[in-house]
């Protein structure tokens, strides 16, 4: 391991670049004829897979501990970090004498297809063009990061995986192991994660895409900027949609709809300009725009809700004439 780096290298990039082909930790390169099937369609290869280990594997191979990752994170667990020089963002959970222990366990983590520190992802070499991925790189799923991490344990001939564990991301890699490959594995641990996305959370990969797509047609400056204020209008907006859709408040959305259930959310409709637009271009299509209702009460008419109210005033005496339809009788027409 490398002397830990300086504060001013913490934040140098060619640091992060070096990872990408001369990675920190044990990889393994899969040839070109050894192509990773994407859920997309697409193949990968040839592709790598960096992986960082902890303890010693036994020799009936049965006391591997596989740690996945979460979306920030990567296969260095309980080292010091090289690019940031901190230490690994589970040390306090692996290592001698704790609760993952590695006097007794064999405790590996892979770096995810896409991680881009060691395994591929946009930032390595296109074999095609000679130049990187970037958003050329195909779209990658958690069941893509674990046919991968399979494969990487049939290269060590590894055949079972004593426990799998890992929160939020790498909890739902854990699950797609546990469903998947559940004949290999003894024991999975997901912490901090659902079996399905929340309406917030797919409401927050679909800003995030339109981020990545506005970006890669508009780079740098007040471009950039621009994407940045666009995103940012549409964030409590899907945020608003994403808790009236989980049920946040009073009533939880599905109780009193005809035989329950549970209302599935589109994140592209929470993307939708406001309800009040929306009617306006309904009025339009329709014949009465919303603009003319809004006309008519500002010159002083009455909406449904206001009529109701006046009929039910306890005060109106029967027979007397209401002001405001005196006020538009004696108007000129």
């Amino acid at each position: 391991m490398s002397e830990t780096p300086t504060a001013q290298a913490f934040t140098d990039h060619s640091l992060r670049l070096a990872q990408i082909a001369n990675p920190q930790s044990e990889i393994v390169h899969f040839p070109a004829h050894e192509k990773l099937p994407l859920d997309c369609g697409a193949e990968l290869s040839p592709f790598s897979i960096a992986y960082q280990t902890y303890g010693t594997l036994n020799a009936a191979k049965s006391n591997l501990v596989l740690v996945c990752h979460a979306l920030t994170g990567d296969q260095h667990v309980a080292n010091i970090h090289p690019v940031t020089g901190k230490p690994g963002w589970w040390e306090t959970m692996v290592g001698p004498g704790k609760p993952i222990d590695t006097n007794r366990y064999f405790v590996l983590c892979a770096n995810v297809i896409g991680g881009c520190m060691g395994s591929t992802g946009p930032s390595s070499i296109n074999p095609a063009t000679g130049r990187p991925y970037g958003l050329d790189f195909p779209v990658i799923t958690v069941r893509d990061m674990v046919r991968a991490q399979a494969r990487l344990l049939d290269h060590l001939n590894i055949p079972d995986v004593l426990c799998v564990l890992g929160g939020s991301m790498g909890g739902m890699q854990v699950l797609e192991w546990a469903s998947t490959y559940k004949d290999r594995v003894f024991s999975a641990v997901p912490i901090a994660c659902s079996a399905r996305p929340s309406a917030t959370s797919r409401a927050a990969a679909s800003l995030a895409q339109r981020h990545r797509h506005h970006a890669r047609r508009q780079r740098g400056g007040f471009a950039q900027r621009r994407v940045d204020v666009v995103v940012a209008r549409h964030r409590p907006q899907a945020r608003f949609g994403a808790d009236h859709q989980e049920g946040h408040g009073h009533k939880r959305l599905g109780q009193d709809r005809p035989g329950g259930g549970e209302r599935q959310a589109d994140p592209e409709r929470l993307l939708q300009p406001p309800a009040d637009q929306a009617t306006a271009a309904e009025g339009q299509q329709q014949g009465h725009p919303a603009d003319h209702r809004r006309q008519h009460h500002r010159q002083g008419g009455q909406g449904p809700h206001q009529v109701a109210a006046r009929k039910l005033d306890p005060g109106q005496h029967e027979g007397q004439r209401d002001p405001d339809q005196q006020r538009h009788s004696d108007r000129p027409q």
